[in-house]
């Protein structure tokens, strides 16, 4: 029995680069299969197709449309494929589970064959409170069918490992989960190489940060609010004429962020860097700056800037920003709009020495608490957890 490796296939849409190094730690323990959509293009993000040091398969997958039921599988061969893998735990993302949860046929096979079902990722990240979340969906009739239907899928699942502590708590009182089959297993990146970058950055007398830099990094979407940054900088600049802001980053919004910054007349004050996936590269260029910018809607942005020392000034975001952010100690969080982003931006630039302190903080949190192997271990935790269940 000791070399006893439980099969376990991960469900998803893409292969983020930044999601490689879980899988592996993951493949450490378990014979991993990552299922993964075949054509499944999401706005900003690199799918990593090619030299995976673990198992994967690309299967076809059905969009949502309104002559799709609602319960037909988000990949329809992953039964076949999962058979053929042997497969006796399933993690999958909440759409994806909660479709195979409702479908007859998924249902019955993973029941005949005793195959344990685990629910990952993030929900009920655009509201603050459960109980607000829960009385709006109550009071609104036209989503009555689908939170009923959401709640009976839910109660099949084995067990739950949430992003976070804010949708554990949306998914105890929203969806009646019982406290005792979730475990919070905080969405995270492998910060050892950015970390050990910038500690090496750190120790070159030559190099020196830039305390009017500001910097933002992840997708440029419309709801990562990279507009809002670039209106408030423009604010910023009349204080601090000196100030500079870099946007790195890939997506749809780059030609309308970029006309925006133009109009705003700064765009000489602003780089559009464009993606970096490498970690080298990404932590010299995020080591020029003093301050990190998290406007909208965004998860491991925060990872990333935290594992190379930065303070950052951040929003309601998915959620896990409520279990690593701390107002006024490694960061600032301000309430969305452009007036309270420019007051939280000026109180940052006028105190260097703070932004360091602060920023020392956010990297001892980062790379000795929420790390990738912690990460894993929570989740091979909870899959002999799940195979131990009668």
């Amino acid at each position: 029995m000791s070399n006893y490796r439980p099969k376990v296939a991960f469900d998803t849409n893409v292969i983020a680069h930044y999601r490689v190094s879980f899988f592996v730690e993951l493949s450490k323990y378990f014979d991993l299969l990552v299922i993964v959509s075949d054509n499944k293009v999401i706005d900003g993000l690199k799918d990593v197709r090619e030299g995976l040091p673990f198992k994967s398969v690309r299967l076809r997958e059905v969009t949502e449309t309104s002559f799709i039921p609602t319960s037909s599988l988000y990949h329809p061969n992953i039964l076949e494929t999962i058979k053929d893998h042997g497969t006796e735990v399933i993690i999958s993302f909440s759409s994806s589970l909660d479709r195979m949860m409702i479908n007859k046929k998924a249902l019955s096979y993973i029941r005949l064959n005793n195959i344990k079902t685990i629910w990952m990722g993030c929900d009920g990240y655009l509201s603050r409170s459960s109980l607000i979340s829960l009385i709006f969906e109550i009071l609104n009739p036209r989503q009555t069918l689908r939170i009923l239907r959401n709640i009976i899928a839910l109660s099949r699942v084995d067990y739950f490992l949430p992003y976070s502590s804010h949708t554990a708590k949306y998914l105890q009182y929203s969806r009646f989960i019982p406290k005792n089959k979730i475990s919070v297993a905080q969405n995270t990146i492998d910060s050892k190489e950015l970390n050990t970058v910038y500690k090496e950055i750190k120790k070159n007398p030559n190099t020196k940060k830039d305390p009017m830099r500001i910097v933002f990094a992840g997708r440029l979407t419309p709801r990562k609010k990279v507009d809002v940054l670039l209106k408030a900088f423009a604010e910023i600049l009349k204080k601090f004429p000196r100030a500079k802001l870099d946007i790195i980053g890939g997506g749809s919004e780059e030609v309308n962020l970029k006309k925006i910054a133009a109009d705003l007349k700064i765009y000489s004050n602003v780089d559009f860097v464009g993606p970096i996936y490498e970690d080298r590269h990404l932590a010299e260029k995020l080591y020029r700056s003093s301050l990190f910018v998290m406007p909208g809607l965004g998860g491991l942005g925060l990872n990333t800037a935290m594992s190379v020392a930065l303070p950052i000034i951040y929003t309601h975001a998915d959620g896990t920003e409520e279990d690593i952010m701390f107002d006024t100690k490694n960061g600032w969080y301000f309430d969305g709009s452009v007036k309270d982003l420019t007051a939280k931006i000026e109180v940052a630039l006028s105190d260097p020495k703070r932004l360091a302190s602060m920023g020392e903080f956010s990297e001892k949190l980062i790379t000795q608490k929420f790390t990738i192997e912690n990460m894993a271990k929570i989740y091979k935790n909870a899959i002999y957890k799940v195979i131990e269940m009668q």
